[in-house]
């Protein structure tokens, strides 16, 4: 990491580099806060569990039923899509022509879009990952999807103010079928919510099993 304090007209900053792969967003959070408290004067609190206990109860969960259980989960889903979709490559228009490329853009208003997610009870996240799963199926004209997307990996309240890199990608599969769209956006909701109840299980080793 690398930590250095700048003065400029307008007060203090401080520029920080910390490597990723130690520290999620969430720990930059952890790290400011007690910062302010030790500048404060506060003695900030230690760590009561830290990422070494992390690890060992992770390896101790691969012995669990609850692991057991995610692994299943993720079995079932699988059987439902055909591997990792993948949007198809540009055609070529002619030997030693690529096609070209173009980039459509659509403003979203962020407070409608928010609240009308509120309105079916989900999360603004949950509401742009079911778009998400949408175009992926319209791209590559099929009804099942299978995508990756990140949780915080923090359902564990034990490392809610632990300092470390608890991110973690999980598998997803959406389905579109003869619904409402109301009613797709809350399964998609639904489908990510599951998902991080059983992110115990590695997606790397999902990834080696399904070629993912």
């Amino acid at each position: 990491y690398r930590l250095t304090a700048v003065s400029t007209p307008s007060g203090v900053k401080l520029l920080a580099d910390f490597l990723h792969l130690v520290m999620d967003g969430s720990s930059l959070g952890i790290f400011s806060n007690q910062l302010i408290a030790a500048l404060n004067g506060t003695k900030p609190e230690g760590e009561q569990y830290n990422y070494l206990d992390y690890v060992e109860d992770e390896k101790a969960g691969r012995e669990t039923k609850e692991f057991a259980e995610s692994k299943e989960y993720f079995a079932q889903r699988m059987t439902t899509v055909d591997g990792a979709s993948s949007i198809p490559e540009d055609v070529k228009s002619g030997e030693g022509v690529q096609g070209m490329l173009a980039m459509a853009s659509t403003p979203v208003d962020i407070k409608a879009a928010t609240e009308f997610a509120r309105t079916l009870g989900i999360t603004p996240a949950a509401l742009f990952l079911a778009a998400a799963g949408y175009t992926v199926s319209r791209y590559c004209n099929t009804p099942d999807v299978c995508m990756a997307t990140i949780s915080n990996g923090r359902s564990n309240v034990k490392v809610s103010d632990t300092v470390g890199m608890f991110v973690n990608t999980i598998a997803l599969t959406t389905h579109l079928t003869d619904v409402t769209v109301k009613d797709y956006i809350k399964a998609c909701a639904a489908e990510f919510e599951n998902a991080v109840v059983h992110e115990n299980y590695p997606f790397a080793e999902l990834s080696a099993a399904y070629d993912l």
